[in-house]
């Protein structure tokens, strides 16, 4: 059996913390386990999960209660299937009011929202837009100064959580790098690797936990993240509140979705 990757195993990896997978598909999983910690996490979670379930009290349920459950599920269904309950004042109030005062208020926000999108469009393509000078060609994996983020704003966002997830540079190589996987090179494909993030925003490949089906890619990967010429992949370490030495595993995934064209008639 050639090697599994996670989305292969991603439903299975509940079966096999129970013990209920065939021998050849258990060996395949547990070949991906040792080389993947994305997976060996998931494991330990469901293992922990299924433990922390074990581990509750059984509830012991008067014998009167339970005679009052099983009368009252065999009267609920005797009646005929489109059958409705006739709802007092109070139970109008209480059920059907809430429900629809809620559904009410959903079609008001999407409503507004939708308005909001679109008065977007169509100021984008208003007169002044289309008479509006344009703006120069920009090089592949750049952005213009005026409509990008630069790296502190997109850091300073990101303080909750960025002392252990390294902030990407908006405007770096691994950014730049990014944009060009949406060519031929990972269609329907994708790649986990792990790195290790550094103080001035360089990084490095560790470990290759998933490899692409283009070699280049790989390779790709690892001159952005270590290119000195161009902006660092990573914003510094002192923009994100972090360490200067941070483990974090990349995963890149491209799928290409095709639609069909309309017909003419």
């Amino acid at each position: 059996m050639s090697a599994l990757k996670c989305s292969d195993i991603r439903s299975d990896i509940s079966l096999y913390g129970d013990g209920c997978l065939a021998s050849g598909l258990e060996d395949a999983l547990q070949e991906h386990l040792t080389i993947c910690p994305i997976c060996r996490q998931e494991l330990f979670e469901y293992r922990e999960m299924r433990a922390a379930l074990r581990a509750l009290p059984r509830v012991n349920i008067p014998s009167k209660l339970q005679t009052q459950l099983k009368d009252n599920a065999l009267s609920a269904a005797r009646p005929a299937m489109f059958a409705f309950p006739r709802l007092s004042g109070f139970a109008w109030r209480q059920n059907i009011l809430p429900l629809v005062g809620s559904s009410f208020a959903s079609v008001l926000v999407g409503f507004a929202l939708f308005s909001y999108m679109l008065s977007g469009v169509l100021g984008e393509n208003s007169s002044i837009a289309a008479n509006a000078p344009l703006m120069p060609p920009v090089p592949f994996g750049t952005a213009s100064d005026h409509n990008s983020v630069s790296a502190a704003d997109f850091a300073r966002q990101r303080m909750a959580y960025s002392a252990e997830s390294p902030s990407i540079n908006p405007q770096g190589a691994l950014a730049a790098m990014t944009k060009g996987l949406s060519g031929a090179n990972l269609k329907n494909d994708e790649m986990v690797v792990v790195a290790r993030v550094f103080g001035n925003g360089l990084a490095e490949i560790t470990d290759v936990v998933e490899p692409a089906k283009d070699p280049q890619a790989v390779q790709d990967l690892e001159h952005a993240l270590e290119d000195r010429r161009a902006s660092t992949p990573f914003v510094p370490a002192k923009l994100d509140g972090r360490g200067n030495d941070v483990k974090v595993v990349l995963k890149f995934q491209n799928v290409v979705v095709s639609t069909p064209k309309s017909s003419r008639y």
